[in-house]
């Protein structure tokens, strides 16, 4: 064997060492990550305020107490369960109260990953809005304000059962002259401190919760199977910047969805033109690219799947009136009415479950395609539901066996 030859091997021996190293490396960062979240995540979802309401629930108690020593044999029998009850309640407040002395450290990842930027939060994917009232929710709230305050166009997307928020291909926007999010690239961990103390810092401050946000380097995906951290890319001959090309299948399209220009989405909307655009590169909108100059059409019911997610802000809860046309950056979960009034408009919908009976894939690659804006949905009393007609458009769409894989 030759010199060159041999340099070439230890070369080679060397790079697999360090491909080996690094992904230990980030398999063992990652474990220890999801298992401080684990821990926070559960103290959060059990975290009282100090001055809860023990005292209350004391006096309550003795009330009931006073009545079932004064009262007969039947009184006694009736209120006997409701004052074992209210017995166990009371210390398990007692205790609550006494834990919500001891600080808790909540830790936010302010992460680079691949040319995005993200903030990770130990707060679990699908309770995030699960309750205006408690605390995880609120940080959450904050959370997704400050970054989209600086990227409208961020993205909630569910990492190993956590929620992180995205500042989406800062790297490619440089690199193909788009515009590169410098507020993002250069947004300290101070910063976003400051803004998500100046929204929620006395709540913060009345759980006894102490925040902090660190720098990282995590090479995060959106499965809870972290170490495949390679897919599929769908072809380039399928894809434009901010699309999808339908040329190919075009009339099916048409056969089960409706259409509309941009111009006209935009007007739809109350948008311009540019951010129809930026909303389909965001994925929160189907961008379908069709003919020789890559025309592009928006689905009708992906509108009105947009306007029940992001409706109006109300001018009364903006500070600026500049502020007041545009969309509520956060998404909403719909009411009952609205959920109502959704189905008048876009038709039949179904849920998870139902729509992964359709497609053919499990439920879980359902709430993938969800979670990185491959389909859209509604959410309602805690679960999604698609349109059948959206559900007919992403066969379509998705059909290919490399779409297929992607999952």
């Amino acid at each position: 064997m030759s010199l060159a030859d041999k340099l070439t091997k230890l070369s080679q021996n060397h790079q697999k060492t360090l491909a080996e190293h690094e992904a230990n490396y980030n398999l063992n960062q990652t474990t220890s990550v999801l298992s401080e979240f684990e821990a926070t995540s559960k103290r959060l979802g059990k975290r009282v305020k100090i001055s809860g309401n023990s005292a209350d629930m004391k006096t309550a108690l003795t009330v009931l107490q006073n009545t079932y020593d004064a009262g007969n044999d039947i009184i006694k029998s009736s209120l006997k369960a409701n004052l074992e009850t209210m017995n166990k309640e009371y210390k398990t407040c007692l205790e609550s109260e006494k834990k919500a002395r001891v600080p808790l450290e909540v830790v936010l990842l302010w992460n680079s990953n691949n040319g995005d930027k993200e903030l990770i939060l130990p707060v679990l994917w699908d309770s995030k809005k699960s309750s205006k009232d408690a605390i995880a929710g609120k940080i959450y709230a904050a959370a997704h304000q400050a970054i989209s305050d600086y990227d409208s166009n961020c993205i909630d997307r569910e990492w190993n059962g956590f929620t992180k928020i995205v500042s989406s291909n800062i790297a490619g926007n440089k690199a193909e002259n788009l515009p590169a999010k410098n507020d993002i690239i250069q947004m300290q961990t101070n910063a976003i401190h400051e803004y998500i103390m100046s929204m929620i810092g006395s709540e913060l401050k009345e759980y006894n919760i102490e925040l902090n946000i660190i720098n990282s380097k995590i090479k995060t995906v959106n499965s809870k199977d972290y170490s495949n951290s390679q897919k599929t890319p769908e072809p380039k001959s399928k894809r434009i910047s901010a699309g999808i090309n339908v040329d190919d299948c075009i009339d099916d399209i048409v056969s089960v969805c409706n259409l509309i220009e941009v111009d006209a989405a935009a007007e739809i909307l109350m948008l311009k033109r540019m951010s129809i655009f930026r909303k389909i590169k965001g994925k929160h909108l189907h961008g379908l690219a069709y003919g020789p100059n890559g025309k592009y059409l928006v689905p009708a019911h992906d509108l009105i799947t947009y306007v029940f997610n992001f409706p109006k802000a109300n001018p009364a809860d903006t500070d600026a009136d500049s502020r007041s046309n545009k969309h509520v950056s956060v998404m909403h979960e719909l009411t009952a009415d609205e959920f109502n009034e959704y189905k008048s408009e876009v038709g039949e919908v179904c849920d998870a479950q139902k729509t992964s009976e359709m497609i053919g894939i499990t439920r879980n690659a359902i709430y993938s395609r969800i979670n990185t804006g491959k389909m859209h949905g509604v959410r309602f009393d805690g679960q999604w539901y698609i349109p059948k007609t959206e559900i007919d458009l992403c066969k379509i769409l998705y059909k290919t066996n490399d779409a297929k894989q992607s999952e």
